[in-house]
This record gives structure tokens, sequence and C-alpha cells, in this order.
């Protein structure tokens, strides 16, 4: 009789180191599921602003006066969603959005240039992009 006390005990004992063996594994499981999912690239932002001030997903080639107009020359570094570009002359700033369904313009391909004009003239041009300031510059009085 006592042989069968232990083996029921036995199994007792078993059963239970089997079942936090597997709530341990599953916990395992569940948090690298959880870890790769939330370090996933797609989850987090393209680029922060540090970057792009350090990597310029935006650079300014070229600014300048052409007649009644500001001729801007951009090359897009990296894939960015929407730009904005600010003018200034003075202390009058006036700025324009590229990108999106809503506007009229379209943004350059990845590593490629794209002009744009402005009708007006401005000393100073200032790139954004998705909201983080990338590329500043002294416009040119007149193009070459």
């Amino acid at each position: 009789m006592k042989e069968i006390i232990n083996k029921k005990a036995l199994s007792s004992v078993v059963t239970t180191v089997l079942i936090v063996l597997l709530a341990i594994a599953a916990v395992g499981i569940i948090s690298g599921i959880a870890i790769r999912t939330i370090n996933k690239a797609s989850l987090s932002p393209e680029y922060n602003c540090i970057d792009a001030i350090t990597n310029k997903p935006i650079t300014i080639e070229k600014a300048c006066i052409r007649g009644n107009e500001t001729e801007i020359t951009i090359i897009l570094n990296k894939d960015i969603n929407s730009i904005k570009f600010v003018t200034s002359l003075g202390a009058e700033r006036k700025s324009w959005s590229c990108g999106g369904s809503q506007c009229g313009c379209t943004l350059p391909e990845k590593f490629k240039t794209k002009t744009y004009y402005f009708p007006l003239k401005a000393d100073k041009i200032t790139l954004f992009a998705e909201q983080c300031e990338s590329d500043t510059k002294d416009i040119d009085p007149f193009c070459n």
C-alpha cells in the first residue's frame, strides 16, 4: 500500500513540475514574440529629428533668384512622405508643403534632384522633412 501512495505523490509532483515548465515556456515564447514585434522597423519611425539633422533626408543643391521667382533644386536622400519649404525675406516667412494627396506637387524620387519654383523673392530657404528641419541655405540673388 505504501508503494501506491508514493506513486500517487510522485505523479502529483511530476504534474506540477510539467505545468510550471509549460508556463515558463509560454511566457518565454510570448515575450519573445512581443519583443520582436515592438522592435520591428515598421513600427518605429523612419527617422527622428536628430537623424534629420545628422543624415539629412533632403539637401538643397541650388537656391537662387530667377526673374521674380525663387528657384530651389533639392535632392532626396531618403524616402519621406512630405517636405515643407519655408522661405524668408527679412522677418517675412512663407511656407509651402509638398507630398500627400492634398498638394499639387510631387516629391523627387530617391537620390534624384527636382527643381521647384516659388512666386516670390527670398533670401533664405529652410526645408523640413516630416516636421524636422533638414537643411537651410542662403538664396543666391542670381541663378547661373
